[in-house]
Parts: structure tokens; C-alpha cells; sequence
């Protein structure tokens, strides 16, 4: 389903509610957060949403990540839903979505898991990332291994072709042997095990390809300043050149072809209820 102009409009200002949300709670709890991945590049290039970016991203050092979660279960307006792999069984990321209530937007990778399927903006936790090459490189692609294995596991589906979607399943083979609960431990493993070594980059751990990219130093998280995002100031590194070249290339601010202008997600049920923006 292409969404047009008017919808696609209508489901950012729902997500922006949805992050002024996290902002509030963020700033009354001194939880330290900052837009990062599509959002980064829409507040620097264009003050706000990326005009065909149809969803949010946060990103949080791990104990931070880890108070918001906790002060979420009674600080979390009712219109919205705090979705983990504690409070959703099905739920099969190693990062929280805050839900909006009410509404769905099912994409083609997830449409048929029994799950809270409503608007949502993603909300990442950054873990320790090693220092060295060789170990970079092994953690790197342990974390792919583990994530998108889980993912099959929990029946999760991908975009990327049919021959990546059999290579995932036999891929997955191995930990079928364990079951859905130890494999859950291993990545979880993974994605921590450098947490207790002092590292100077942090990165968050999906295991798509591109967010290979998506690291940065630690003092990035507190070295900040503050930009307009559709109306309002939300906080970014202060310096966020290197960060945006290893995402998007040097060339970042300029805009994308026409043919490149359109939403990351396909959505196969789209329904906003009766959010009023």
C-alpha cells in the first residue's frame, strides 16, 4: 500500500505525539536520549520529519534505556503502549516501539504475528561497541546471526528477496535445536557482552546490514545540542557530521532521486483510528 501525501502527513504528526511523549518523560526523569537514524538527517536537512520518512528514532545509552523502560510501566500515557520482548511474547526485536493505541499499521514482514500492531516509533537502546578491528568485525556479524535468526524463529518475514529468506532459515537451523528462549539469551548476550569493558564507541545492535553504520562515541550522548523538529527542540550530538556520513554518505544533505522519495515500511493494513492532530 503507497500512502499518500495526506495520510503519510497524518502518521508523522501521530508519531510526533507519540515522541513528545518520550520527551516528557525523558526530561522529567533526566533520562538522556537523542534522535538518531532518519530522524537525525530529517532535523538537520529539513527541521523535522523527512517529508516521505514515515516513522521515529530515538537512541539511548543502555542504562538510560533501561530507566525508561522501568518508569514507562507507570509514567506511559493510556493512548500509548510500551511494546518489548517482556510486555509482547511475540515481539521479536531487541529494542522497544512505543505504540500508539488504537490504530494499526501492519508492515509485510510482521502483518501476520499475533502482536500490538499499532503506530509506532522506535526507540533504541546503544551498547558498547569493541574497539578493536578483528573483534568489531566477529561481533558485528555474530550480532546479524543471532537477531535475524530470533526473528525467523518468532516467524518474522523479510523484504529482502526469496533467497534471503530460505539462506535465513537454514541459517536459523542451529538454534532451533535450543528453542526460542535460550536463542533469545544468546542475543542478548551478544548484543551486551562488551558493556562491562570501557569502550570509546557505542552502536545500536539490529542485524540489517546498514545499521552496521549506525555508531558513534559515547560522549555523543551528552555532548548535545538542541534543533527544531517540527516545532519543537529535541536533542542531537553536537557534532553529527561524522555520525550522518557513515549513515547516508557525504553527500547527505542533498536530496535523494525522485525514484528514492518514499517510505522505508510497506504497509499491508493501514488504519489511524480516530487520532485527532
Amino acid at each position: 500500500m503507497v500512502l499518500d501525501e495526506k495520510s503519510l502527513r497524518k502518521l508523522q504528526l501521530i508519531e510526533l505525539g507519540a515522541l513528545l511523549e518520550v520527551k516528557r518523560i525523558c526530561e522529567k526523569h533526566h533520562i538522556q536520549y537523542i534522535l538518531t537514524g532518519g530522524s537525525l538527517l530529517g532535523a538537520v536537512r529539513h527541521h523535522g520529519f523527512i517529508p516521505w520518512d514515515d516513522d521515529i528514532d530515538i537512541g539511548m545509552l543502555r542504562d538510560d534505556y533501561e530507566r525508561f523502560v522501568s518508569v514507562c510501566g507507570s509514567e506511559l500515557n493510556e493512548m500509548y503502549y510500551l511494546q518489548t520482548q517482556s510486555s509482547d511474547v511475540n515481539y521479536a526485536y531487541p529494542f522497544s516501539k512505543i505504540r500508539v493505541n488504537g490504530t494499526q499499521y501492519m508492515d509485510e514482514s510482521t502483518w501476520h504475528i499475533e502482536m500490538h500492531h499499532g503506530v509506532w516509533i522506535d526507540i533504541f537502546p546503544y551498547d558498547n561497541f569493541p574497539d578493536d578491528k578483528i573483534a568489531s568485525i566477529l561481533h558485528t556479524y555474530a550480532l546479524r546471526y543471532f537477531m535475524d535468526s530470533y526473528c525467523v524463529l518468532c516467524g518474522y518475514g523479510s523484504s529482502r528477496g526469496v533467497f534471503y529468506q530460505i539462506f535465513r532459515i537454514f541459517a536459523s537451523l542451529p538454534l532451533r535445536f535450543f528453542g526460542k528462549k535460550l536463542s533469545l539469551r544468546a542475543m542478548i548476550y551478544e548484543i551486551t557482552r562488551y558493556n562491562k569493558v570501557r569502550t570509546e564507541y557505542v552502536t545500536m545492535s539490529m542485524s540489517m546490514p546498514k545499521y552496521s553504520r549506525f555508531f558513534c562515541k559515547r560522549e555523543d550522548f551528552f555532548n548535545i545540542q538542541f534543533i527544531m523538529f517540527e516545532g519543537h527542540h529535541f536533542p542531537i550530538p553536537a557534532v553529527s557530521h561524522p555520525i550522518l556520513s557513515r549513515m547516508y554518505g557525504d553527500d547527505y544533505m542533498q536530496y535523494p532521486p525522485v525514484d528514492q522519495r518514499h517510505p522505508i515500511h510497506n504497509p499491508i493494513v493501514f488504519d489511524l483510528g480516530n487520532q485527532d492532530v
